[in-house]
């Protein structure tokens, strides 16, 4: 199976080489994988990395590489979960 992101020693990637690799990569697992979904982009894949860092947003723009606090703020896309008051304190599935 191809790699989406080989080695970079033949220089910067173009958004069109990038593109190419993201899609071929993808198409060779959704073959090897029928049962998984496939259903996100590149992007959905580094809001997630963003999301799951723990540290601050600066932390997480320096670690991104984004330009600005408002890039990386667009990407964490993890929730703080506010309690309800005189809610229950945890929320299980169904059947924990």
């Amino acid at each position: 199976m191809p790699l989406c992101c080989p080695s970079t020693e033949w220089g910067k990637y173009t958004r069109d080489g990038f593109n190419s690799r993201w899609l071929v990569a993808r198409e060779a697992a959704i073959q090897n994988y029928p049962d998984v979904s496939f259903d996100f982009t590149v992007h959905d894949l580094k809001a997630k990395g963003i999301s799951d860092l723990e540290g601050t947003l600066q932390e997480k723009q320096t670690i991104s590489g984004h330009k600005s606090i408002t890039q990386t703020a667009r990407y964490d896309r993890k929730v703080q979960v506010v309690p309800v008051v005189g809610g229950p304190k945890n929320r299980t599935k169904q059947g924990d």
